[in-house]
């Protein structure tokens, strides 16, 4: 009875210590190399070996639990973990001055907004750092009599308005306009980034970062313009330069 009791114990020793074994091997197996690159991204001078994986959610989609950046050069290896998403990017570009080029991931988030989240790395030999990116526009938006939106951006304080006529017939249809007067308060939609990139607008020698927003009207679908809005790294934070919007 004894030797029953103690080879029960024996086998129940032995699958809690093989089970995270064999979970953490299960997982590995899961992984899918999406990326890779070779490139310097640390600012010596040597290319250094940047790959990017995925762990699928199933096989029946296209959305990934997570990611996993991992970086390897002559001083060792670095790994960084993600929040998943979609199909992602990596964009390669000194966004700080620091004469080294950082990593900017972008992960699509899906849904008809099509925004994405982004995050932004330096790469130290054997460390992958996470660096802080702006916060898209917090635009205040609502519609006005004759078919208008006035906007405040609380950045910066400006205030612009856009002329929606070309959407006559729409909101007309809709109900939220009658001969040109609005029927009801109705304010505007506005959207996280979907583009976020890097380039030198003022051909100073400084990247700035440009991110576009998407401002729509009585739904998500209803685009009435992009918003683009440009930021300079300057004494470790960010600051909003100037913004560009593009009425459709």
């Amino acid at each position: 009875m004894m030797k029953a009791v103690k080879y029960v114990f024996l086998c129940a020793c032995f699958l809690f210590v093989n089970f995270p074994l064999q979970a953490d091997a299960a997982q590995k197996s899961e992984e899918v190399k999406l990326k890779s690159y070779m490139i310097d991204v640390t600012g010596d001078g040597r290319k250094d070996q940047l790959t990017l994986y995925g762990i699928p959610f199933n096989e029946k989609t296209k959305y990934f639990k997570e990611f996993k950046l991992v970086s390897i050069n002559q001083k060792g290896k670095a790994v960084h973990h993600v929040t998943g998403g979609f199909s992602p990017s990596l964009l390669f570009a000194d966004i700080n001055s620091d004469r080294a080029l950082e990593v900017i991931l972008e992960i699509p988030t899906g849904g008809s907004a099509h925004s994405c989240d982004y995050y932004a790395f330096n790469v130290y030999n054997q460390e992958i750092e996470e660096l802080p990116l702006p916060k898209p526009l917090n635009l205040n938006g609502s519609f006005k009599n004759n078919y208008r939106a006035n906007f405040i951006i609380p950045e910066n304080n400006q205030s612009f308005v856009l002329n929606l006529i070309k959407h006559k017939p729409v909101y007309d249809k809709l109900g939220l306009y009658k001969k040109g007067k609005l029927n009801e308060p109705q304010e505007t939609l506005i959207g996280e980034f979907h583009s976020l990139t890097a380039k030198d607008v003022n051909h100073d020698g400084v990247n700035e970062l440009i991110g576009k927003q998407t401002i729509s009207g009585a739904s998500v679908s209803d685009v009435i313009a992009e918003v683009s809005s440009f930021w300079n790294y300057e004494q470790e934070k960010w600051v909003l330069k100037n913004v560009m919007v593009n009425s459709k």
